[in-house]
């Protein structure tokens, strides 16, 4: 089982597919499932393979901001069951973030990071990572055909004719993708990140 379990708005969706191609056209035999902070209450074997996405939690949240008109002060995810904030919000994603990899740790099992800004936006360098994290040997002509199929444009495209809230298939649902990189500093002041626990996450991620 290969589990999908990135930060929300880190580009899991995305990576999801590429997996989802790679096991139709046979070159993997494996299954997938794409998921978000309920993997760490999963019962996962050794053999699993994990591919975890990230992104800097400010431009995380923006971005929820932005698709749902959210502001910092009134930000009613779900995952939230106290204080309705983006602040919160960053918070919450911090602790999964860490949590996860304290059970792959723990457990000594196989993860793969995607970074958002480096390995989503420039696809063409996520593919090769995914490629040699999966173990899978391809001609390039292969790489282009995955790079073509799933790059931003490609899936702007797919998602601005999707009718219904989700597609079952690719789990795209509108508004899912921005051909636009997203700006914290638009949607929220600092006082929303100015917090230790979120500014050493930062750090430790060359964030900050």
């Amino acid at each position: 089982m290969i589990y999908v379990n990135g930060m929300y708005r880190s580009g899991s969706t995305v990576i999801y597919n590429i997996i989802i191609h790679l096991i139709t056209d046979k070159l993997i035999t494996t299954s997938v499932q794409k998921t978000h902070q309920n993997w760490l209450n999963f019962t996962v074997k050794s053999s699993d393979l994990n591919i975890y996405s990230f992104r800097d939690v400010r431009t995380a949240t923006a971005s929820l901001m932005r698709r749902k008109g959210w502001s910092e002060h009134n930000f009613p995810h779900p995952v939230l069951r106290g204080e309705k904030t983006a602040k919160e919000f960053m918070l919450f994603l911090v602790r999964t973030n860490n949590s996860i990899k304290t059970k792959c740790n723990a457990e000594n099992l196989s993860m793969c990071s995607i970074q958002y800004e480096t390995e989503v936006r420039n696809l063409e360098k996520g593919i090769t990572k995914l490629l040699d994290y999966l173990e899978v040997d391809v001609p390039t002509e292969v790489k282009n055909i995955l790079y073509e199929c799933h790059k931003v444009e490609t899936v702007k495209n797919y998602v601005d004719s999707i009718c219904r809230k989700e597609d079952k298939r690719t789990k795209y649902h509108p508004n899912h993708v921005s051909l636009n990189n997203t700006l914290f500093e638009d949607y929220m002041s600092s006082e929303s990140w100015d917090d230790a626990t979120i500014k050493e996450w930062l750090t430790n991620n060359e964030y900050y």
